[in-house]
């Protein structure tokens, strides 16, 4: 008699037609472009044709997860527009996407963009939201998952978007890879946006990010820089992480290249940051690569990755911000194990055991209630950001019969504050907990169990 029965791997977490390009593409699932009724995005073929809608005070909302391995390879409709180059970027630094995108959680996966001479690249290459200091009419791209990205460009790369200005960017994580070939001391590239003067909140990358021979690169984003004379937060990272390694010369950071003014709060990285050329040394830290201007703030914030110096000799209090001037913090925390580094500026340095001990935090008033948590050991954990995106890339997951029962193995990718899987097991209606299997906190390295 054949047995039936269902297995659950729970993770336990800390929580019309137109024409472009030379082809013809069909229109939208539905919907009319208005607020309340968005046009609805369901293939590749109408996600690329948002770049056909580039006006102001459009409306799109993704209906279903989007897979762009068929569409870009040989025999797809992006594949015969562009060929080898990839995805063309929605939107350049003359035709700005202007409009406000809503994925609702689901994916697009596998954007791949190769394109080392262009400028402005990333799924959208420039976006730009509401009038100069009017942030509550800010455009907002949001609820998007960008998995298994590898994108190359010049100037000003990420997932998301090479350029932003003055718009929203939330709830939004990337994963895979983001490259510089720009030889310029700006090269502005980040897993997330390449630079801006916008707002990023609840946002999270495991994306490495590198420039060999050029500066401004992030583990999430480039550059960051508000413009004098404002009193509103026009320039602004809140409660967003980064573990993805960073390489690059100068002005490197495992959250932000470099920050010419803004606000950076309830934030950290985990990244290894690499300085792998160039002479001298400017601005490299695990956190933050320096930031300038009084207009600059970092408040309750804490890196735990490593740095290191191709160079005659290794930085100095580069544990946390590489090169501070006319800044205000005061929160941030690094740890002085994990990081190669004994001292930073604009941060104190613990122990790792001491950084996964709550107290250590709590004495610089940090929200464990509603902003961090703490489980199983591990460093703090957004709440917010951490209900964005998998905290665990899953790559396999096989189910093989055994005389008496099934062995399981399955394989992740990156992990975040994982603390674990929960095997359970169905009987009739009832769920039965078999065992659990230890997680490895966040690592960005493989993993089989």
């Amino acid at each position: 008699m054949e047995k039936q029965f269902t297995l659950t791997l729970a993770l336990l977490l800390a929580v019309g037609m137109c024409v472009q390009n030379g082809f013809a593409e069909t229109g939208f699932a539905g919907g009319t472009g208005t607020v309340s009724d968005p046009y609805q995005i369901t293939t590749a073929a109408e996600l690329n044709n948002v770049r056909n809608y580039l006006g102001v005070g459009l409306y799109f909302k993704q209906m279903k997860d989007v897979d762009l391995t068929a569409y870009l390879a040989s025999g797809g409709a992006g594949y015969t527009a562009w060929g080898t180059s990839g995805w063309l970027p929605i939107g350049d630094a003359s035709t700005k996407f202007q409009g406000s995108y809503d994925g609702q959680n689901y994916s697009v996966s596998n954007l791949t963009i190769n394109r080392s001479s262009t400028d402005y690249v990333g799924l959208f290459g420039f976006i730009v939201g509401g009038a100069s200091g009017n942030y509550p009419n800010y455009r907002q791209v949001k609820n998007m998952r960008l998995i298994n990205c590898s994108i190359t460009g010049r100037y000003y790369v990420g997932c998301v978007a090479g350029m932003v200005w003055e718009a929203i960017v939330d709830h939004c994580s990337t994963s895979g890879t983001v490259t510089s070939t720009s030889s310029n001391y700006y090269a502005c590239v980040g897993a997330l946006v390449g630079e801006g003067r916008f707002i990023a909140t609840n946002c999270s990358s495991s994306a490495s990010v590198s420039s060999g021979s050029s500066s401004m690169v992030g583990g999430l984003i480039g550059e960051l820089w508000q413009s004098t004379g404002y009193t509103i937060e026009q320039a602004k990272i809140e409660n967003c992480y980064a573990t993805g390694n960073v390489q690059g010369q100068n002005h490197l950071g495992g959250l932000v290249g470099w920050m010419e003014g803004g606000v950076i709060r309830n934030c950290y990285s985990g990244g290894a940051v690499t300085r792998v050329s160039g002479s001298p040394y400017d601005g490299i830290g695990a956190f933050d690569g320096g930031y300038y201007s009084v207009l600059t703030q970092i408040n309750n914030s804490y890196s735990t990755g490593s740095v290191y110096y191709a160079g005659t000799s290794n930085p100095s209090n580069a544990g946390f911000a590489g090169m501070v001037i006319h800044a205000n913090s005061s929160g941030n925390y690094f740890d002085n194990q994990e990081s190669n580094q004994t001292s930073a500026t604009g941060a104190t340095g613990k122990t790792t055991v001491a950084m996964k001990t709550q107290s250590t935090f709590t004495s610089s008033s940090w929200d464990f209630t509603t902003i961090w948590d703490m489980i199983g050991g591990n460093y703090p954990s957004l709440r917010s950001a951490a209900n964005s995106v998998l905290p665990v890339e899953l790559t396999t997951f096989t189910v093989s019969s055994e005389k008496n029962g099934v062995t399981l193995n399955w394989q992740t990718a990156t992990e975040t504050n994982n603390y674990g899987f929960e095997v359970e097991k169905k009987s009739a209606a009832n769920w039965t907990k078999v065992c659990f299997v230890e997680g490895h906190g966040t690592t960005n390295a493989p993993q089989s169990y």
